[in-house]
């Protein structure tokens, strides 16, 4: 597969990114829902970022799906690493590109680490994620997700 083309998302691809994430099947999405899928509220997200980094996938001029790390702007040290890409880009490696260039990323800021979650029946991504060196470390109480962090120094 050819590389994607990555590009910083803004508040201005806040309705394509909400097409592409409510056009999801819901058994494609079931996993996935660390916000309203609405205009307003990824405009807002997208609007308020400080150190909080979201970029787009597209692929032959279409998005394919999105990246973000989140947590700098709430005060974490290490941000949370999340990923959508759409069912039909899927297999494509998009999503171990995304990963690559965001601990890129997160080295470049000097952060000591990544961390993500996972819930615990995707176990296609928990192995993916533990192929990448991320290292299991608890249950988020709320949510039963699987935390992992990849330390970075």
């Amino acid at each position: 597969m050819n590389e994607p083309e990555v590009f910083p998302l803004t508040p201005a691809d806040a309705a394509e990114l909400t097409a592409l994430l409510t056009a999801a099947r819901p058994e494609y999405i079931v996993h996935l829902h660390p916000f309203p899928f609405t205009v307003e509220e990824i405009h807002r997200r997208l609007a308020g970022n400080r150190e909080d980094r979201w970029w787009g996938l597209r692929v032959g001029g279409e998005l394919a799906g999105f990246y973000m790390l989140r947590g700098w702007d709430d005060g974490f040290t290490r941000p949370a690493f999340g990923v959508f890409i759409a069912e039909a880009f899927a297999r494509r490696g998009l999503a171990r590109h995304a990963l690559a260039t965001a601990v890129e990323y997160c080295r470049a800021a000097g952060a000591p680490a990544v961390m993500l979650t996972v819930h615990p029946d995707n176990e296609r991504a928990r192995s993916a994620y533990e192929a990448a060196g991320f290292q299991h470390e608890g249950e988020n109480a709320a949510t039963g997700h699987h935390i992992y962090q990849l330390p970075l120094s």
